[in-house]
């Protein structure tokens, strides 16, 4: 059985109401479209499928979970779930990258500093850095109420690895 030894769920909150509010405005225009018998024009349907996708942004941007566990470190956000085994985690460390780098909560693909990475992050909360080996996205970053607390557990799970 593999044991939790650190667990986090993070709410991605103003990720979550800046697209419940443009699901609001275009389920509004759905609405006026199909009020004013336009319902199966060619606008309507751009705006069913507008909904469609925010509603699925939603659903899934809004959670991010953090798992560290005798075998490693699990980072979910919605459909997107990376497990890193012990052995491929080079280190762990704060996030040195500018918020405007990190200012858009979700799963964003990108570089820093020359190293390509997979961020999967909330707006607001600190953020921290998985290096790993044998991955075309070396670094993955992710955000946590207890930055010092995960960049501990990860260096521990690392030591007992190592030996």
């Amino acid at each position: 059985m593999d044991r939790i030894i650190y667990q986090e769920r993070l709410f991605s909150r103003v990720t979550t109401v800046i697209l419940g509010a443009a699901l609001a405005i275009v389920l509004g225009l759905m609405v006026r479209h199909w009020l004013t018998a336009q319902a199966a024009g060619p606008h309507y349907w751009v705006l069913l499928v507008m909904f469609v996708w925010l509603f699925f942004g939603i659903l899934n941007t809004a959670y991010l979970k953090v798992a560290i566990s005798d075998k490693g470190v699990s980072i979910r956000m919605g459909v997107l779930l990376r497990s890193v085994q012990w052995e491929d985690i080079v280190d762990c460390y704060p996030d040195e990258a500018s918020a405007a780098w990190n200012s858009i909560g979700g799963v964003k693909l990108g570089s820093y500093k020359g190293k390509r990475r997979l961020a999967c992050t909330t707006i607001g909360d600190s953020r921290v850095v998985l290096l790993r080996r044998g991955s075309s996205f070396p670094e993955l970053v992710f955000s946590t109420r207890n930055p010092q607390e995960v960049i501990e557990k990860v260096r521990a799970g690392l030591k007992r690895t190592a030996r």
